[in-house]
């Protein structure tokens, strides 16, 4: 925003591909600028507290990996990041922070150089060449947020239980599944956020169909004049029509405005705060 400030005479604002303001740079500061992207006020200075006695916890050595068509995607990256420490990655999609990331978490083949992790109680370990399961039975405390939270992050057919059993069902003494630990996992991480979670099982049609609904219709004893039904997917609009229900699409999730906005949706919404006016 500073350079924008410096070389600009007046600035126009667009927010969510809409007109918000034009005005002339003499009046504006970085504050005001920001206040016109955002919808609200936003705090610049960020209090950055000294780190005393920092360790190194993962160092990153002449890193380098090829993507799936033999072409660089990372050339000898370097690194460290330290306890107590946030370390911020920016760039534009395709720069290489997703096969960066995913080469730390085991996810991604390196063609050359090194990535190791210590704590305070041991000598530092390599990464390199492990998948993620054994990283975690080395009890390296590291964890992955992929950039596709919904497609690689979860499993969208299945409910919470059975993505949060997805990480400790090996764990399990028989051939068969205890639920009740991932289940109490569950309630403890999401207290009274979800009353019902449907996920994929046998003699029940997956979405658009109206199965799930009517599952969950019937468990919380709603009438359908009552409901609303929520999503943000062209199979979410189908099965709210299926099911004979209105239907919210929201702009922020696995589809974007221009895709959802092609559907007859009876409400479209861009900030959850939108939903509580309809």
């Amino acid at each position: 925003l500073n350079e924008v400030l410096s070389v600009s005479d007046c600035v126009t604002i667009l927010r969510k591909g809409e007109y918000v303001g034009t005005v002339p740079t003499s009046e504006a500061t970085e504050s005001s600028l920001t206040e016109m992207m955002v919808g609200k006020k936003v705090e610049l200075n960020i209090d950055r507290p000294v780190v005393e006695q920092k360790e190194i916890r993962l160092k990153v050595e002449h890193v380098s990996v090829d993507n799936e068509y033999g072409v660089s995607v990372l050339d000898d990256v370097n690194f460290e990041a330290y306890s107590g420490e946030i370390l911020g990655i920016a760039g534009i999609s395709g720069c290489g922070q997703k096969e960066l990331l995913e080469s730390i978490a085991g996810l991604q083949k390196i063609e050359s150089g090194n990535i190791s992790y210590s704590d305070d109680a041991a000598a530092p370990v390599s990464l390199v060449g492990k998948d993620p399961r054994e990283i975690n039975e080395m009890g390296v405390s590291l964890f992955f947020v992929p950039e596709d939270r919904l497609g690689m992050g979860l499993v969208g057919n299945m409910d919470i239980v059975d993505n949060m059993m997805l990480r400790s069902y090996r764990k399990g003494k028989s051939i068969f599944l205890n639920r009740n630990s991932p289940k109490k996992l569950a309630e403890d991480i999401f207290p009274g956020l979800f009353d019902i979670a449907i996920g994929e099982r046998e003699g029940v049609n997956k979405k658009p169909e109206k199965d799930m609904v009517e599952i969950a219709l019937n468990y919380l004893k709603c009438d359908k004049e009552n409901v609303v039904y929520i999503g943000d997917t062209d199979v979410d609009f189908l099965t709210a029509k299926n099911s004979g229900l209105d239907c919210i699409l929201v702009s922020w999730g696995f589809r974007g405005a221009d895709f959802i906005k092609k559907y007859d949706a009876n409400y479209f919404v861009d900030r959850p705060e939108e939903i509580l006016d309809i």
